[in-house]
């Protein structure tokens, strides 16, 4: 699950923040660059990822449990998570002097942002699709994506209102896209919990 891998910069990251143990920090770099190098080598000309690879690789992602999840071709909460996982690693080279790796993630990650917003952004329903394939955006936008997009910073801040209100509700359930209740599990929740407190 390949998915998990792109969370690795994200837990680096949350523990030098929260502990200050730049010694970790120096120690992560070359496994960060790995991690990063390695994407690269399977990313669209736009540096897009694609959900669930096919051999050599045979990677499935999982993103959450939930069936109803569009995972194929360029996958919005693939992408999100590909941009924090950029965005972070960034992080964590600025901290320990490597000025020029967290340049090329920072730039990597913008460069992904605008190809994911022009790809999957449906400005109709002022949400994210799921995924693009086959030359559009699938027809699904599920709370998982759009949530992955806030929890990466992802949404253009004119149209976080719009999205906020397409998206969630004041009361419980919280969301207005309903949840796949069959496979309602606490791993996507800490996600929903980074979005709310960002």
């Amino acid at each position: 699950l390949y998915d998990f891998g792109l969370l690795f910069p994200h837990w680096v990251h949350k523990h030098v923040l929260h502990s200050g143990d730049m010694d970790l920090a120096k120690d992560m770099v070359p496994v960060l660059k790995r991690l990063l190098s390695f994407c690269k080598t399977i990313t669209t000309e736009d540096g897009l990822l694609m959900g669930n690879l096919e051999p050599p690789y045979d990677m499935p992602c999982l993103i959450d449990y939930a069936v109803s999840l569009d995972r194929k071709g360029v996958s919005t909460a693939l992408n999100c998570l590909y941009y924090n996982c950029l965005m972070k690693s960034s992080w964590v080279f600025d901290k320990v002097g490597e000025t020029e790796e967290a340049e090329k993630a920072a730039t990597h990650a913008d460069r992904l942002a605008k190809a994911l917003r022009l790809l999957t952004w449906d400005s109709k329903e002022n949400l994210f699709a799921d995924a693009w394939y086959d030359g559009k955006m699938t027809d699904n936008h599920s709370v998982q994506a759009n949530v992955l997009a806030l929890f990466a910073g992802i949404v253009q801040p004119r149209k976080l209102e719009k999205f906020k209100q397409k998206l969630l509700l004041d009361y419980a359930p919280y969301f207005f896209k309903v949840e796949d209740e069959a496979n309602e599990n606490p791993y996507f929740k800490y996600f929903v919990l980074e979005m709310g407190f960002e």
